[in-house]
């Protein structure tokens, strides 16, 4: 069963709020807030590795969010995956289509 990897560049000094990573159904393209059973991973600042150089196969910059179980996901229906923390010190990092590393 694969993680999720994200790539923090900030993440709490002041507080120790925790950030919590879920899937969660659309509708009409857009997170629906219905979350699947079993997919919601929290972890806590220690837990997030944090860089300004992020690298997909170093692993001292990648944040792994893994699930208790497998989870079940339907053919053929979109999810999304929902971040979400108390804290506005978590920084992601973010790519588009056709952005050079």
């Amino acid at each position: 069963m694969q993680p999720i990897k994200l790539f923090f560049r900030t993440k709490p000094t002041t507080d120790n709020s925790p950030i919590t990573l879920s899937i969660v159904g659309t509708q009409n393209g857009y997170p629906n807030g219905e979350t699947l059973d079993h997919s919601i991973v929290t972890l806590t600042p220690e837990q997030v590795n944090v860089s300004e150089n992020p690298q997909y196969l170093d692993t001292a910059t990648v944040t792994k969010f893994k699930f208790s179980v497998p989870i079940y996901i339907q053919p053929g229906v979109l999810y999304a995956f929902m971040v979400k923390s108390n804290s506005n010190e978590y920084t992601l990092w973010s790519a588009s289509s056709g952005d050079t590393a």
